[in-house]
């Protein structure tokens, strides 16, 4: 027992030691799932177990080789993942590639694509809503990120979500009809994944926060408008599909919806035109399931100080 116990405090250690190390846009379900029936394939028996900051980490083991790989979430749609490959008890450097590819190709793996509800009309407003949403861009090198956003206040000010960027950060944006300034990330709460970008500029169009709610019912039918695939202008309709889930300590909206790459950041309707949520991202592999940022969120990170 002592024995025991002292191995799986050994492979812990090891594995932060001299694993490697990267970040996919995966939650933790799907990235255990991926890497079990990668090691099952392999023929690896596999063994479980939870460790610390809320991870799990997976041993799977041949008699002669040894894979160690401990999951953490690093945002509600990222996971942290460190790996190591032991033979004959001696670390092997080079072996997580494969294991990185296949994590890879199931990051870029298109959601499952299901028929999109049957009334695909869009009420009349959101064709002025639509003048007040931008498309953010940062980074210029490998991890160049595209966002959308929307203006809530004439003066330049402009909210979106926060993952992938940093305070004080340059990003460029792009209004509608093509106009592009030059912002300033100048407030962002990684946790509420919010964060305001001021262009210094007096803007005509802009989404009044006066006109928000927070209650909303299951079986609604919402609208956005946002920049998916770097397409600006493009409304989606979706039904709001599940009661709010805790994700850490935070609420998020499930909504049958849907979202692509590019769509974080977009702001969300009712169908009287009041702002509901913002988009936060989807769950990958899932037929249009995506989470919302809730209104009081916002209104929350706005009033801080």
């Amino acid at each position: 027992m002592i024995t025991c116990c002292l191995l799986l405090l050994g492979l812990t250690f090891t594995v932060r030691a001299t694993g490697e190390e990267r970040v996919f846009p995966l939650t933790v379900a799907e990235a255990e799932d991926t890497v079990s029936l990668w090691l099952s394939r392999k023929g690896y028996d596999l063994y479980r177990r939870n460790i610390d900051q809320g991870g799990i980490q997976l041993i799977a083991d041949t008699g002669e080789s040894n894979w160690q790989i401990s999951i953490w979430p690093n945002s509600p749609l990222a996971t942290k993942i460190i790996a190591v490959f032991t033979e004959n008890s001696m670390v092997i450097a080079g072996r997580n590639d494969e294991l990185w590819d296949v994590l890879d190709r199931q990051s870029n793996t298109p959601a499952l694509t299901k028929t999109q509800p049957s009334d695909t009309s869009f009420p009349s407003f959101m064709l002025a809503k639509n003048k007040a949403v931008v498309c953010i861009h940062s980074g210029g090198e490998a991890g160049a990120l595209q966002l959308s956003g929307f203006i809530i206040d004439p003066a330049g000010i402009i909210v979106s979500t926060a993952h992938g960027l940093d305070y004080l950060q340059t990003v460029q944006v792009i209004l509608h009809g093509g106009r592009i300034l030059t912002g300033r990330v100048i407030k962002i709460n990684p946790g509420l994944d919010l964060t305001l970008v001021d262009v210094s500029t007096g803007l005509d169009a802009f989404i009044s926060l006066d006109k928000g709610r927070n209650l909303l019912e299951m079986g609604e039918r919402l609208f956005t408008v946002g920049c998916p695939n770097d397409l600006s202008g493009i409304i989606f309709s979706g039904i709001l599909d599940s009661p709010p889930r805790k994700v850490g300590s935070r609420p998020l909206w499930q909504v049958n919806m849907p979202i692509h790459q590019g769509s974080s950041g977009s702001p969300v309707f009712d169908l009287q035109g009041n702002l509901t949520a913002i988009v936060k991202g989807r769950y990958r592999g899932t037929d249009y399931i995506g989470f919302l940022i809730p209104f009081e969120t916002l209104i929350e990170f706005i009033s801080e100080p």
